[in-house]
């Protein structure tokens, strides 16, 4: 048996209470408040910058004006350093940055507001992934900062053929660890390196020295470096104009120490550098 349709007077009440429903009622006011106040409460949503961003890409497809708000703070940061693959963390990591590089990189009204770039690299599938991060990091003009997180400790080659031919002359400050040494030397303008791996430092810094001398000649700074007196002779020949360097290796016998610190003077422009004894606190030094 079919329900019973509702009398017309009990519609009229109906829509009668329904006008006298207050303003909002129903209705999500958060892309209406004023952007200040949007802002804030992203900003204090999560202490977690990765979170962050996936709140904020959620937002920007929320709606027009929550996306005009939040669309400069979205795409500052182009990155892939955690994998949503639940079993496979590497094919994940690779999926995603494939994906994302050959997206991004038609996204041309998006190449302006990305300025800082951080990525993990695997050897997974790497002779499709790189080329495709290498092209997509040759059109985002507006990079200044370029920080490879982590990469595999066997894929110095891949990276070496990966990045070939390209020259980023936009970026002006990078991390990343001795075994990407090979987009180093793509980056003749970089200022600033840092190394950010735990290999030996007569291997870690010689490499990096090397493409600095090479290729890198407007170096001012470098840090987490380990270096001892060959490498600083190294060092003061391929970044004379450095003006900050971490960090130097001292011996515990201070009387050991003088032709390291004499070594220090030829860096004209030094007016800070670290210097590190094992087993000890870092100790920051200024030049007067």
């Amino acid at each position: 048996m079919s329900k019973a349709r509702p009398s017309k007077k009990a519609r009229s009440k109906r829509e009668i209470d329904l006008s006298l429903t207050p303003p909002g009622i129903g209705k999500c006011l958060f892309p209406d408040l004023p952007t200040e106040l949007i802002l804030l409460i992203i900003s204090e949503s999560s202490s977690d910058e990765l979170d962050r961003h996936d709140t904020l890409f959620a937002l920007s497809r929320t709606s027009r004006n929550l996306r005009n708000v939040t669309i400069n703070m979205t795409w500052s940061v182009f990155e892939v350093v955690r994998s949503h693959h639940p079993g496979d963390w590497s094919k994940g990591l690779a999926d995603d940055l494939e994906h994302k590089s050959n997206v991004l990189a038609q996204l041309t009204h998006l190449h302006p507001l990305v300025h800082t770039v951080r990525v993990i690299l695997t050897r997974r599938r790497s002779e499709q992934v790189i080329p495709a991060f290498a092209a997509c990091l040759d059109k985002l003009t507006s990079v200044n900062t370029l920080i490879i997180a982590k990469s595999h400790t066997l894929m110095t080659t891949n990276l070496k053929e990966g990045f070939d031919g390209y020259t980023f002359r936009h970026i002006r400050e990078i991390e990343l660890p001795t075994r990407a040494h090979n987009v180093l030397r793509c980056c003749p303008e970089v200022r600033i390196v840092i190394a950010n791996d735990t290999e030996p430092r007569n291997t870690k810094s010689s490499k990096l020295i090397s493409a600095i001398r090479a290729m890198c000649p407007h170096v001012e700074e470098v840090s987490r470096f380990e270096l001892d007196l060959q490498q600083l002779k190294s060092l003061s020949k391929a970044a004379p104009n450095l003006r900050i360097l971490g960090r130097v290796v001292l011996d515990p016998d201070e009387s050991k120490n003088g032709a390291v610190m004499e070594q220090l003077k030829s860096f004209k422009q030094l007016v800070e550098f670290w210097t590190y004894v094992p087993f000890q606190e870092d100790v920051v030094n200024f030049v007067p």
